[in-house]
């Protein structure tokens, strides 16, 4: 092996048998390890940019996967979603003749309602039928934009449908492969318009093609020009349409750049039946008073009458009853419960600020949730919250008196359960993220209603929110780096 004093280095192996694995990347004088047994391929190392590519090699699977900054995975937030799923929920949609020609016809269809009518858990649905259903030759892509991560984002949203599709293709990775060498062998980040080009050879070379994106009303505002553009390239292509099904809020720019496409929109008609399965089979679990089959029936009714088809005021309202422990109790909480999803959540946060102390912590909980660039763990907000907050002397620039106490994290945790239907805190193996329970709690969060009601105890302004933010980083990093501050 020969080096070179130049940015640019070719690495040959040249070992007899098949075709080889990549060699690591040696360090200084180190020395990369070994490449796989046989005839390797040739690996061009970039240090300057930090690019590998590969022209040969059974590692071309994972290079292309790293050139398209590695897509996240949708299946999480699938599996996520079919745990929220009641079992004889979204039948309906089965029978219904939109539906039915999406399925057997290369069309578009879009499937709109306000925040909280079920879309996201209704395409969770879709997609696992599409998939035990999809023949040979074809493919299921699907995207969930979420207001709470990177999928917020529309190029994320590309490079993952791409690579799902990619990988169905009767010659899996060759469209992609051909960007990639057509690129500089992956010197140069493809844009958009290269993806967009892929995007139409997979059509071509896959039967049909089903591809589901659910929430773009969560793709970030910035982005939502161009997508709606891409929604409209596949709604509209000149050869090889897709079966395309997306979600969204009833947006005005959604419903002026979508006027002509074909939809079923969610509402109380749609939805109040799939309501009513729900919350019959949650509120017998909710307390005693429900144990009597009749008086649950007219509870189950008059939360379906309130929710208006939206699951997500239906699994609030259980919310408000779990505290009940006489039907008295559950007359009074149903005859003063609010009559929309803000309304609800300004209940759940009154009762959570009624002691002045935990309001400072609510306040930081927040500003981390709504400001923070990246998903957060519980643990992490544990942390972040092991300050003083509620003293009043507590001073960032003093480090006297801002004392970071692990002993707090415990009772952290307890804070975090008093915001129970604002946010949630995952459980999974892989997942142990904490987020706003749903887009809408977000969206009463920003709103002037929040404002006016909490304005005066709660500050979430950006600039506030970031200065505390960074005061915080800055705060613990010290105590990391100087122990004894």
């Amino acid at each position: 092996m020969s080096r070179q004093d130049n940015t640019s280095k070719t690495v040959n192996y040249h070992i007899s048998g098949g075709y080889g694995g990549l060699g690591g990347t040696g360090h200084g004088n180190g020395v990369g390890g070994r490449g796989g047994t046989g005839e390797g391929p040739t690996v061009n190392i970039d240090n300057s940019t930090n690019k590998i590519s590969v022209n040969q090699g059974q590692g071309l699977e994972e290079v292309l996967y790293k050139w398209l900054d590695s897509p996240p995975t949708t299946k999480d937030r699938q599996h996520e979603l079919r745990k929220l799923h009641h079992k004889s929920t979204g039948g309906w949609l089965q029978h219904d003749f939109r539906f039915i020609r999406w399925k057997t016809t290369p069309s578009s269809l879009w499937i709109k309602g306000i925040s909280g009518t079920g879309k996201s858990v209704l395409s969770s649905t879709i997609i696992e039928e599409i998939v035990k259903a999809c023949p040979d030759r074809s493919a299921v892509a699907y995207f969930y934009f979420d207001f709470r991560n990177e999928r917020q984002h529309m190029d994320i949203m590309l490079r993952s449908i791409i690579w799902q599709l990619s990988g169905r293709s009767p010659s899996p990775h060759s469209a992609l492969h051909r960007l990639y060498k057509s690129l500089g062998n992956g010197t140069i980040h493809p844009q958009p318009i290269d993806l967009q080009g892929v995007f139409k050879d997979l059509h071509s070379e896959l039967d049909q093609t089903y591809i589901v994106i659910d929430g773009l009303d969560e793709c970030n505002k910035s982005d939502r020009k161009p997508l709606i553009e891409f929604i409209h390239s596949l709604c509209h292509p000149a050869k090889y349409a897709p079966h395309l099904l997306f979600t969204s809020q009833p947006l005005e720019e959604f419903q002026t750049a979508f006027k002509d496409a074909t939809f079923i929109e969610l509402g109380s008609w749609v939805s109040n039946d799939d309501i009513r399965s729900f919350v019959g089979s949650e509120v017998t679990r909710v307390g005693n008073w429900a144990s009597n089959d009749n008086y649950a029936k007219n509870v189950t009714e008059q939360i379906v009458q309130k929710s208006h088809g939206m699951f997500r005021m239906a699994a609030c309202l259980l919310i408000e009853l779990r505290d009940c422990d006489f039907r008295e109790d559950v007359e009074e909480t149903l005859a003063g419960l609010p009559a929309d999803l803000f309304g609800i959540y300004s209940r759940f946060l009154t009762r959570a600020t009624n002691i002045p102390r935990r309001t400072v912590f609510i306040q930081a909980i927040f500003r981390w949730l709504v400001f923070s660039t990246r998903e957060l763990t519980s643990n992490d907000l544990a942390d972040a919250l092991s300050f003083p907050l509620a003293d009043p002397k507590f001073d960032f620039s003093n480090p006297a008196k801002s004392i970071y106490d692990p002993n707090r994290r415990g009772g952290n945790h307890d804070i975090f359960k008093l915001l129970e239907g604002l946010i949630v805190i995952k459980n999974e193996r892989w997942d142990k993220s904490m987020a706003f329970a749903h887009s809408s709690v977000k969206d009463y969060i920003l709103s002037p209603q929040f404002q006016q009601e909490f304005g005066a105890i709660i500050n979430l302004t950006k600039n506030v929110s970031h200065k505390f933010i960074t005061q915080t980083c800055v705060r613990y990093l010290l105590i990391l780096l100087t122990p004894n501050i």
